[in-house]
C-alpha cells in the first residue's frame, strides 16, 4: 500500500492522537483537519531519506533532483558594458535570467514531484551510506519488511499504523536527526512522544502477529558527523507511554460524550505552576553559614 492510500484510510493513528497530550482540543482540531506538515529542513531531508531507504522506488516516482542550473557555463549575470567577455560574466548567481528561466522549465516539466536540491539530495545520499557501513545498522535492516501498513484496535477504537521496519518480532523507526547523541537525542524523543508512537505500533504489531515484538529506533544524523545509531527503546518506557495512549484516549471518548474539547487547562479554574526537577533549588544557604 502506497502512503496516498495510506492516508485515505479513515482511522485513528499514532500521529493524530499524540496530540492528545497537549490538549483535547488541539487532538480535536488534527482529528478534524489532518496532521500538518513540519516544514523544517530536517523534516524534508529526512523524508526523503526515508524513501531513499526504504522505498527508493517511491523516491523515484515521487521527488526530482534540481540541476545544478547556477554551476552551468551558460549561467552569465547582464554585462556591465559591451566589452566584457562571457567569461567575466560568468556566475553561480542563482538571481540570474538563465537560472530562473532553467528553474522555471524544470518545474513546469515535474509538475506534481517534490523537487530536491541537489546538495540535499547527496547529503540523503551520505547518510544512506553511513547506515549501510554502520557495524548495528545492516542488521536491522536486513530481511525486513519497509512501510508496512498494519491495522488493529486499541480500547475500541480502530487504529492504522504505518512501520517502517518490521520483522517477525521487532518493530524499529527511522529517525534524522541534526544531532544523535545518546542524551541530545533522549531530549528530542521526549519532545517529540516517540514512546507514545512507537508503543502503539508494539501493540498493533502483536495483534497482528504473535509473540513479543522488540522496539528499536535506527537513529541517523543528516549533517554534522553523519552519525548512525541503533537506539533501544526498553520495556517499561513503551509500557508507561501506553498507559497514556489510554489516558488520551479515554479523554478524547469523554470530551466526544460530553461535547466538550478542553484546552490545556482541562477544564480547571487554575492550575498550578510546573517546575521542572532541575530548576528546584536546594534549601538555600544564609549568608555567614559554614559551608
Amino acid at each position: 500500500m502506497d502512503f496516498a492510500e495510506y492516508k485515505q484510510i479513515d482511522r485513528m493513528n499514532a500521529s493524530t492522537l499524540v496530540h492528545g497530550l497537549h490538549s483535547m482540543r488541539r487532538l480535536k482540531r488534527y482529528m478534524d483537519k489532518g496532521v500538518e506538515d513540519e516544514d523544517t529542513l530536517c523534516k524534508a531531508l529526512g523524508v526523503a531519506t526515508h524513501a531513499l531507504l526504504l522505498e527508493p522506488e517511491e523516491f523515484e516516482r515521487l521527488y526530482v533532483v534540481m540541476p545544478d542550473y547556477h554551476l552551468m557555463p551558460e549561467n552569465l549575470r547582464k554585462a556591465k558594458s559591451k566589452k566584457e567577455t562571457d567569461e567575466e560574466r560568468r556566475s553561480t548567481s542563482k538571481g540570474t535570467e538563465f537560472y530562473e528561466a532553467r528553474v522555471k522549465e524544470f518545474m513546469a516539466e515535474n509538475q506534481g514531484k517534490r523537487v530536491i536540491a541537489r546538495e540535499a539530495y547527496d547529503k540523503c545520499l551520505y547518510a544512506i551510506e553511513q547506515i549501510r557501513s554502520h557495524h548495528e545498522a545492516p542488521n536491522l535492516l536486513e530481511d525486513a519488511r519497509f512501510e508496512q501498513t498494519l491495522f488493529g484496535e486499541i480500547a475500541g477504537i480502530p487504529f492504522k499504523c504505518r512501520v517502517d521496519i518490521l520483522k517477525r518480532r521487532l518493530v524499529a523507526d527511522l529517525k534524522t536527526t541534526f544531532n544523535a547523541e545518546q542524551r541530545a537525542f533522549g531530549r528530542v524523543a521526549a519532545d517529540k512522544n516517540y514512546a507514545f508512537r512507537l508503543s502503539i505500533y508494539r501493540d498493533i504489531a502483536r495483534q497482528n502477529f504473535s509473540g513479543q515484538h522488540e522496539v528499536k529506533i535506527l537513529v541517523q544524523e543528516i549533517g554534522n558527523d553523519s552519525d548512525t545509531c541503533v537506539v533501544n527503546v526498553p520495556e517499561i518506557v513503551l509500557d508507561n507511554a501506553f498507559d497514556d495512549v489510554h489516558r488520551v484516549i479515554d479523554g478524547m471518548k469523554a470530551s466526544a460524550r460530553i461535547g466538550k474539547w478542553f484546552g490545556v487547562d482541562k477544564g480547571m479554574k487554575q492550575v498550578e505552576l510546573y517546575v521542572p526537577n532541575w530548576a528546584m533549588r536546594d534549601e538555600l544557604v544564609e549568608v555567614g553559614d559554614e559551608v
